[in-house]
């Protein structure tokens, strides 16, 4: 299966992410566009078992502002199998990392 993930950074100059899944690791250059990331599950991992999915990216402060930001998630899905095109969440027209 696949864990999918719709992302943004909304940030001057974007920013590098590394999200990580049961060993697998992808990087990707995010910006204020949306992006779509996808790791697989590895294999062996069945129904019940826990898995941690690890997103990490530099904090950004923006001048004269207190906060601390980091990236934007709008939206985390799973699929049993890879995003087929013409499908209901068809992501075709969005930047991958990892298909």
């Amino acid at each position: 299966g696949w864990v999918g993930l719709w992302l943004s950074a909304p940030r001057p100059g974007g920013v590098r992410l590394t999200a990580a899944l049961g060993g697998n690791r992808v990087e990707a250059q995010l910006t204020q566009e949306l992006a779509y990331l996808e790791l697989p599950v590895p294999p062996g991992v069945k129904g019940g078992q826990r898995l941690e999915l690890v997103l990490e990216a530099p904090p950004y402060e923006p001048p004269n502002d207190p906060r601390v930001l980091g990236v934007v998630v709008h939206r985390l899905g799973f699929s049993p199998w890879a995003v087929v095109e013409g499908s209901t969440d068809d992501v075709s027209g969005l930047p991958r990392a990892i298909r």
